[in-house]
């Protein structure tokens, strides 16, 4: 970007006096102003501005109190920072720029930390009546002695998602939190310009572990964090031993990130205050002590943040991160989707801050991402060899299919491209898809809390896809099995499945409500295809999978999997593990739903009314009581 206005800011002679000084401009010159400056006044005020911008996110009505009060905060900002001479030469930088057709970067240098904690986001132009932040990029900068080029990237970018939920803080949907993230993400993904992976109950040894074992490009961190005032540092909870809160200052963060080589690039922290500053220290702040540690930038929340300006921001972002634009830009879109929010203010939330002298943090390859491969693909060879994963702990326990009810999952298509291959010439396709499973069935499932069944299924019942569709809308849980699809294919090299083991990932206390089935006596129409489909039969209860076979999948081909999950005395939230060995090197992949776990409820512990469905009469209970 060509165009760009940088300022450095810092106490002046007298006290509540600061100076600007033009570092560089478009329009050229290097001018300096006094302001003065109510920052004390500005810093009590602070709380009550986030309670007002919190609020506008959760209430969704007409605010124009709370808007007045952001504007009069924003319009101090900028009367301060953009004054004579400064005030001169940004107007002509700006027209410099509209006559190019380009946005004005703002960059901040801050040299105060009582300055670094005020919300710049906010600040307003009253003589154009705009939000300068919503109209050009800004930037906080962090001073580096030297700037990386831009990382060469071949697609997709690898996320590493982190979610920590501790003991004693206020509980996270750990499950929903995976689902906003993935849902924002899904259109990159799809197209396969990012890869997203988790880490939940992100623990300190965890989170070592992960970023040692891969490379990893952005770190998105979901989860609690605040400000130590007492200590003047920025906090963040990761999981401790007894899982309770460890609280991680902003430096023993910025090491533990440092284990990663190289280091991510970029760093989201989703979390409430995690871009607050103190007022002593410049660089207490977690996002601002991780940039000067050597992230090229984070993105952070300067005001707790609302679950839906979150996920339009992740959307915005994520998405003009991965077709190539620079991470500044990346916010601005950022704030932009946030605004689709109507009344919201939560676009002032996210804050920029970048080491050193560029925002262009990747380098895409010209080369499309990664494609899918044929849609009907040719059928791998299988042969049966010692698995890698039968020293894992088993068990005696035989499964029992008695009473079991086979069910379906979601209908999802998540594409996985592994490391380490210069020209990712490897993909692991996973489908958890009901209408390619090839074997009948009759679906069953539990509506939790309910006396009587939902309204108006489909008309045709038989159609597995259609039937679970309407389930799922209306609440329904898969009930005693869960069934559903998954590929593994191979694009250039070998990939060798050694083991397929089942992660029980938690598990829900006992349900009441109503069961239902579809007609007594109909099949459940699947689709075989043209590669026949192995069959696994998953026991959640000993977490194993019955036989010990692994497949070779060679360059091109595609090996498909039937899973048929079977819970008889856990209500489990789970996921599929593979043991890969991928051209001769060792990986791990998760299958889930969707990015969640599978949810499998048993009969066993539960209390219901079954139903069984007629076209003649409707809903009818069958006197089974589950």
């Amino acid at each position: 970007m060509s165009c760009e206005i940088e300022l450095e800011i810092g106490p002046g002679a007298k006290g509540g006096e600061f100076t600007t000084r033009v570092v560089r401009a478009a329009s050229g010159g290097e001018p300096a102003a006094t302001a003065r400056l109510d920052v004390d006044g500005l810093l009590r005020n602070r709380d009550a501005l986030e309670a007002m911008v919190v609020a506008s996110g959760v209430t969704g009505r007409g605010l124009a109190p709370a808007e007045q009060e952001l504007q009069r905060v924003g319009a101090e900002l900028f009367d301060a920072l953009f004054s004579g001479a400064v005030l001169g030469t940004y107007r002509a930088s700006l027209g410099m720029a509209l006559q190019r057709a380009e946005p004005l970067r703002v960059v901040l240098r801050l040299t105060a930390p009582q300055l670094a904690a005020l919300p710049w986001e906010a600040m307003f132009d009253l003589e154009t009546s705009t939000y300068i932040c919503r109209k050009e990029p800004l930037v906080r900068h962090v001073a580096a002695p030297y700037t990386p080029e831009p990382l060469e990237v071949v697609p997709p970018l690898r996320v590493l998602g982190l979610i920590a939920s501790p003991r004693g803080m206020p509980v996270l949907d750990v499950t929903a939190e995976q689902q906003h993230l993935s849902d924002a993400l899904a259109g990159p993904i799809a197209d396969g310009l990012i890869e997203l992976e988790w880490l939940t109950q992100a623990s300190w040894d965890a989170v070592q572990d992960r970023l040692l074992s891969s490379t990893w490009h952005v770190l998105h961190f979901i989860g609690h964090g605040d400000y130590d005032v007492g200590n003047d540092q920025g906090l963040i909870a990761l999981v401790g031993p007894d899982r309770r809160a460890n609280l991680v200052e902003a430096a023993r963060l910025a090491d533990l990130l440092g284990q990663a080589q190289p280091n991510p690039r970029l760093v989201v922290l989703n979390s409430c205050s995690s871009g607050e500053q103190g007022t002593r220290d410049l660089f207490s702040g977690t996002a601002a002590a991780l940039v000067h540690s050597g992230i090229s930038a984070v993105a952070a929340m300067q005001f707790t943040v609302s679950d839906s300006a979150a996920i339009a921001f992740s959307r915005g972002f994520y998405t003009a991160i991965a077709h190539g634009h620079s991470v500044d830009n990346a916010l601005g879109s950022g704030r932009v989707a946030i605004l689709g929010t109507p009344h919201t203010l939560e676009w002032v939330t996210p804050v920029l801050y970048v080491r050193g002298d560029t925002t262009q943090l990747f380098k895409l390859s010209s080369g499309s991402p990664n494609a899918v491969g044929p849609r009907r693909p040719p059928v791998a060879k299988r042969r049966p060899v010692m698995s890698a994963w039968r020293n894992w702990p088993r068990s005696g326990k035989v499964l029992s299919a008695a009473g079991a009810v086979l069910i379906a999952v979601t209908a999802v298509v998540v594409y996985f491209v592994l490391r380490n291959q210069p020209a990712q010439s490897y993909v692991i396709s996973v489908q958890a898809d009901r209408d390619t499973y090839s074997q009948p069935t009759f679906p069953s499932y539990l509506f939790p809390d309910r006396s009587v069944p939902p309204p108006s299924p489909p008309s045709d019942t038989q159609d597995k896809g259609r039937f679970w569709q309407w389930a799922r809308a209306n609440g329904g849980i898969d009930l005693d099995e869960t069934l559903f699809r998954f590929a593994v294919s191979a694009r250039t090299v070998p990939i060798i499945v050694q083991g397929i083991r089942p992660i029980v990932v938690g598990t829900l206390p006992p349900k009441t409500g109503v069961s239902v089935r579809p007609p007594f006596g109909t099949g459940v129409k699947g689709q075989r295809g043209p590669i026949a489909p192995d069959e696994l039969s998953v026991d959640l209860d000993n977490e194993i999978v019955e036989g010990d076979q692994a497949f070779d999948v060679e360059p091109g081909k595609t090996e498909l999997f039937d899973v048929t999950a079977t819970a008889n005395d856990c209500n489990c939230e789970w996921r599929l593990q593979l043991n890969l060995l991928v051209d001769g090197k060792p990986q791990t992949r998760a299958v889930d739903d969707k990015g969640k776990p599978f949810v499998t409820l048993s009969s066993k512990i539960m209390t219901a009314t079954d139903y069984r469905w007629s076209p003649q009469t409707g809903w009818q209970p069958t006197g089974r009581q589950r």
